[in-house]
């Protein structure tokens, strides 16, 4: 499932490319909604019980990340892989939402763009401090919206993340690349 700016240039090209081999659910609501980051992740979730889809992983879009990190917390026996694209700077969001990150069961990645300079690079280290078994990815020559940037650069480690979980992620203790 994705959540997040729908409207991103390459969001369309991603759900297309990730569609060859999973289900790919993406949501969409009203920005005026009243309804809170905090709020959202728990009408996901009973809506994704109601349908039956039992278990799944979740990609949250840079407005998405807090969404995405709230379904991760409220629900984390469901979640089989969390990815993290772009989050917002910790200071637009609910901030309370950042304290229970432990709670975060699912492997995660983190993905930013080494130009980006919204303050998504320091919310990502936090992440990644936080999240038990978080990855942090960066992008190469890509800004805020890298699947516009580096569709392909963003593409190889998303599938292969999906695919193989943290099979392929350099391992912390010896900076061997896995297997």
């Amino acid at each position: 499932m994705v959540v997040g700016e729908k409207d991103a240039a390459s969001a369309g090209s991603l759900f297309d490319h990730l569609a060859t081999k999973n289900r790919v659910l993406t949501m969409d609501w009203p920005s005026a909604a009243q309804i809170t980051d905090r709020d959202l992740p728990a009408s996901i979730a009973h809506t994704l019980a109601e349908s039956g889809v039992d278990r799944y992983s979740v990609i949250g879009l840079s407005s998405g990340v807090p969404i995405a990190i709230g379904l991760a917390i409220l629900i984390p026996k469901l979640i089989n892989r969390l990815i993290l694209i772009s989050p917002p700077p910790i200071a637009t969001s609910d901030a309370a939402l950042y304290e229970d990150l432990s709670k975060i069961e699912a492997p995660s990645m983190v993905m930013i763009g080494t130009r980006d300079r919204s303050g998504a690079m320091d919310t990502g280290r936090l992440l990644r401090g936080k999240i038990r078994s978080c990855h942090f990815a960066m992008i190469y020559d890509a800004d805020r919206d890298v699947l516009s940037d580096r569709p392909q650069a963003c593409l190889i480690p998303i599938r292969e993340f999906l695919d193989r979980g943290e099979e392929f992620i350099v391992c912390h203790e010896s900076q061997i690349i896995s297997p």
